[in-house]
């Protein structure tokens, strides 16, 4: 999973406006999170394996992308254009980060490319937040046997005729 992580890290570097970039380690629940924004905040939830023989084993991990960001623009009817503009920028950066992670490869062997598989989004203590959840499938053959050949077997053969 550390792999999983450092890759998606990587991914996520390369969206221009994302100022901070890490494991949610529940940075958001503190009262003043330590973070600079928009961030994104990455959550390696769960993951499921099926036997594939031979103790290789395939896995889907499911994984949550979080975005955060001030709220400070207002949207009401009577606002601003700049102010709405302002506020409409955040999806956007939602659109650039799917785009940086579906479908995307991660560069890990043994690892398919994320998929997207849904999206939240609420506002709490003026922060407003987008949850992009993905799936990433693996293969994990970790604990596959590894057979290394033996080179000091020698192999005589004789030659036999049969007389009939």
């Amino acid at each position: 999973m550390k792999e999983l992580l450092q890759a998606l890290q990587a991914r996520l570097a390369t969206v221009e406006h994302l100022r901070y970039i890490d494991s949610d380690w529940g940075q958001m629940n503190l009262e003043q999170p330590p973070v600079k924004y928009p961030a994104a905040l990455i959550d390696i939830q769960s993951a499921e394996y099926s036997n594939q023989g031979r103790r290789a084993q395939r896995g889907v991990v499911k994984f949550v992308v979080t975005l955060c960001k001030e709220r400070l623009s207002r949207t009401n009817i009577a606002a601003k254009p700049e102010s709405k503009e302002s506020a409409a920028k955040f999806w956007e950066l939602y659109r650039d980060v799917n785009c940086a992670l579906h479908t995307q490869p991660l560069g890990i062997e043994n690892f398919g490319a994320p998929v997207r598989l849904g999206m939240q989004h609420k506002v709490a203590r003026g922060i407003e937040q987008i949850a992009i959840t993905y799936q990433v499938a693996f293969a994990d053959l970790s604990t596959e046997p590894t057979y290394i050949p033996s080179s000091n077997v020698k192999v005589k053969i004789k030659q036999i005729t049969l007389i009939s």
